[in-house]
């Protein structure tokens, strides 16, 4: 029996180019880092693809949101701290990398709302380790969270 959440009669197989039976699939599982969607290997061609939920699908939706959120924190972040740190020593992704090091999970606009003054300042202290610069100052950490919050 399969885990698979999105079990349908009908697959389709990108390298053989066609539908074929749900039998010629293996579900090997989900994929956190791209939204939960559910990654298959194709039988006839062994070919590995990741098949996206029906569009009706309230995952897809998630999946987007979720893309949208992390888009406009890494965006924020790295301009607001940017003048800081110097423009070539950051990136968006440095938001997600400091807070999932700072808090031990993957940053979400509930996450950013929640956060306490002390939480701030761990964000703030773990920005100064992660590139090495002792100016990163707390209001610098307040800016960006509100304007990330601002976009959603």
């Amino acid at each position: 029996m399969s885990n698979d959440p999105y079990a349908k009669n009908v697959h389709f197989c990108p390298s053989c180019d066609k539908d074929g039976p749900e039998t010629d699939f293996e579900f090997i599982g989900l994929v956190p880092e791209l939204g939960n969607i559910a990654r298959y290997r194709c039988k006839i061609c062994e070919a590995v693809f990741e098949e996206l939920p029906p569009s009706f699908s309230p995952h897809q939706l998630n999946y987007q949101r979720r893309l949208d959120f992390l888009s406009a924190f890494g965006e924020e972040f790295s301009e607001t701290l940017s003048s800081t740190v110097g423009e070539d020593n950051i990136t968006p992704q440095d938001a997600y990398e400091i807070t999932l090091r700072t808090f031990g999970r993957e940053p979400n606009a509930e996450m950013l709302k929640s956060l306490s003054e002390a939480q701030l300042d761990l964000l703030r202290a773990e920005c100064q380790r992660y590139f090495e610069c002792d100016g990163i100052v707390l209001e610098k950490i307040r800016i960006a969270v509100a304007r990330t919050l601002a976009r959603l």
